[in-house]
């Protein structure tokens, strides 16, 4: 948690100087690609369509190449503060270019889904705030966790209360009436 205090409440990502803000956020867009992208795709969709099963492919969102790329860029024990800034920049290079390349033929509405993804997970990085961070920052890291907290579990088991609660009633003649 204290990596999330940090990446919202520093001005820009790549000044906090904090290694653990650079690991969470890859982690985010790492671990959470298919909630961003789900997301985006919901709001794309016509209301009342639902996602195809089996919708998501990890090849949608980064190549192979483009998933090492950015895992290596974890940081180690003992980075310095301009190297971390420099892993930053690097990453939104990397960002920019799996924006730009060319994605695996797919429908549009995937693309544009895909498209704001890398831009909001880009302007995390690039946008400054000021007191309050950017709303494309707060959105990219806490997206994932409203999505866990917004599921309903499954398995919970939930009753129904009663439908009469008369005591001392038999409910078989009490319905039927006299």
């Amino acid at each position: 948690m204290r990596a999330l205090s940090v990446a919202l409440s520093t001005r820009c990502l790549d000044e906090c100087g904090e290694p653990s803000v650079l690991s969470l956020y890859l982690t985010t867009l790492l671990d959470n690609q298919w909630i961003m992208m789900e997301r985006a795709l919901a709001r794309l969709m016509p209301t009342g369509q639902a996602l195809p099963v089996g919708w998501f492919d990890r090849s949608l969102m980064f190549s192979a190449e483009e998933r090492e790329a950015l895992a290596a860029h974890m940081p180690v024990p003992g980075l310095s503060r301009e190297d971390l800034k420099e892993k930053f920049w690097s990453v939104v290079s990397l960002l920019c270019e799996a924006r730009d390349r060319a994605a695996d033929p797919m429908p549009d509405i995937y693309r544009q889904a895909r498209a704001e993804v890398l831009e909001r997970a880009i302007q995390a990085i690039t946008a400054t705030g000021e007191v309050v961070p950017t709303v494309q920052r707060i959105v990219f890291f806490t997206l994932p966790l409203a999505y866990e907290c917004a599921t309903p579990k499954l398995g919970v088991v939930t009753r129904k209360p009663p439908r009469f609660a008369v005591p001392n009633c038999d409910r078989k003649r009490w319905r039927k009436g006299p």
